[in-house]
């Protein structure tokens, strides 16, 4: 209820309000991107990217109670198109490659999965991520993806099962 008031204020130009929704959604939003680049400040670069497009949409928003989802949309879209453009630019994300922090000793296993993470198709990573770290629903993953239903159960269903490769666990049953 409270989002939905937010909303409206937003609409009528408050920037307080704008100010307290971003803080709201923030941190989802930024661990998305994480969780899909590993890389801490294209994930702030992504994160705000979002909420600059957000501002720019919330006129057209329908206030309808579902703006996690329809901010996990614009999310989905600017990691595409960033996905895109580091194809066409290798050398660009090599640099940022070498210039990565590494993790903490202590945080071994964390590692290892977001090695294994970044070893899954695209694709099959956005869905584990919104699935698992995100708690959406499929039918809002493939809304917010632009997938369908069907093709969003494949994508957990091969990540999911690379994932289990990858960390060397095939002995573990399904979520």
């Amino acid at each position: 209820m409270e989002e939905k008031r937010l909303v409206e204020k937003v609409k009528r130009g408050d920037r307080k309000a704008m100010d307290a929704l971003v803080k709201l959604h923030y941190r989802t939003i930024f661990a998305y991107f994480y969780r899909n680049t590993g890389d801490y400040h294209r994930s702030c670069d992504l994160t705000q990217e979002v909420f600059i497009k957000a501002v720019s949409a919330i006129p057209a928003y329908k206030n309808n109670g579902k703006l996690k989802a329809w901010l996990f949309s614009i999310a989905s879209n600017s990691l595409r198109n960033d996905w895109r453009y580091r194809k066409n630019h290798p050398q660009e994300e090599l640099a940022e490659d070498l210039l990565k922090d590494s993790a903490a000793p202590d945080a071994a296993q964390k590692a290892e999965l977001k090695e294994a993470m970044g070893r899954l198709p695209p694709e099959q990573r956005e869905a584990v991520v919104l699935k698992y770290y995100h708690g959406l629903k499929i039918a809002e993953i493939a809304k917010a993806t632009g997938a369908k239903d069907a093709t969003v159960k494949s994508r957990l269903k091969y990540g999911l099962e690379k994932l289990r490769k990858l960390l060397g666990d095939e002995n573990r049953e399904g979520e």
